[in-house]
């Protein structure tokens, strides 16, 4: 039997500094990809909705899906392009924010919630240095004209992501970028009301937010740090590590000296060494200890 055992109240530790130093000025985007990233997405999305985070975001379909069908009734960010148009009549049926990334996807979209008789709302992504989805950042005519609401679209957001936070010169290019696009959105449309009061701009995930808090904007996507995984210029933020990993041993095994262990020979033992296998992948995000007993 193997089990990841979290500390809920480590976690809320994590969170309270989180919300704390980010302010009250910025929503929280509370992303709960990869299963949670890594601690159940149920479990993990119900935690954040029950300790004051009102937007989730997710990869997949499947995950946006599964929240729905788990009864959680918050807004849920599609971080992913979607251009299937089943998938995408299964996300505005099931009331799903878009990411638009084309103006052929915002026609598609239009489409869609025509004929389901359904408004839909959507982020409009721009691309400033990723190479994944979104609009090129150059492309400022149709990222307006990809703004543009109409009665079945109502675009509420936009955004973009830093391919590498931790490297301060290129995400401040990326920042200028995105700004740039922000500029002339709001000069656009917010001196006109012409898009919802509540349409929100971001950028920052979870190093970002810490980094620069001159890009927090008006939301943060934040996952990992919230479990406390952050770069050491920050492990004096008190976030606590919040789990372990309870497993069994299947195996033990007596090496000779000079034995290599594990893929790529990972590790040689420096002398005759007893080695205990357990049934369990690491994926890193939290340390491995050696247990007391």
């Amino acid at each position: 039997m193997k089990k990841l055992v979290i500390n809920k109240n480590d976690l809320l530790n994590n969170l309270n500094i989180i919300k704390a130093k980010i302010g009250n000025d910025t929503k929280i985007i509370g992303v709960v990809k990869a299963n949670g990233m890594g601690l159940d997405l149920i479990k993990y999305s119900e935690f954040l909705i029950e300790n004051g985070i009102e937007i989730l975001a997710v990869a997949t379909v499947e995950e946006a899906i599964s929240l729905r069908q788990a009864g959680i009734n918050k807004d849920i960010l599609m971080l992913s392009e979607v251009v299937l148009e089943e998938e995408l009549e299964l996300l505005i049926k099931n009331d799903i924010i878009l990411t638009i990334g084309s103006l052929e996807e915002k026609d598609v979209i239009e489409r869609l919630s025509k004929e389901l008789e359904k408004q839909v709302k959507a982020h409009i992504k721009v691309d400033t240095g990723f190479a994944r989805y979104g609009f090129l950042y150059t492309e400022t005519d149709k990222i307006l004209e990809a703004v543009k609401s109409n009665n079945n679209l109502q675009i509420t957001g936009m955004y973009t992501h830093f391919s590498k936070a931790i490297n301060e010169k290129w995400t401040r290019i990326q920042f200028k970028r995105f700004e740039n696009c922000m500029k002339i959105v709001k000069d656009s449309f917010l001196k006109n009301d012409s898009i919802d009061e509540k349409f929100i701009f971001h950028c920052s995930s979870s190093t970002a937010a810490l980094k620069y808090p001159e890009m927090k904007l008006d939301a943060v996507r934040l996952g990992s740090v919230i479990q406390g995984r952050v770069l050491k210029e920050f492990s004096n933020l008190g976030l606590r590590e919040i789990g372990h990993l309870e497993t069994e041993i299947v195996k033990i095994k007596q090496l000779p000296k000079g034995y290599n262990v594990s893929y790529s020979n990972e590790f040689k033992t420096k002398k005759e060494t007893k080695i205990a296998i357990i049934p369990v992948r690491i994926y890193g995000w939290f340390k491995c200890k050696k247990s007391k007993r």
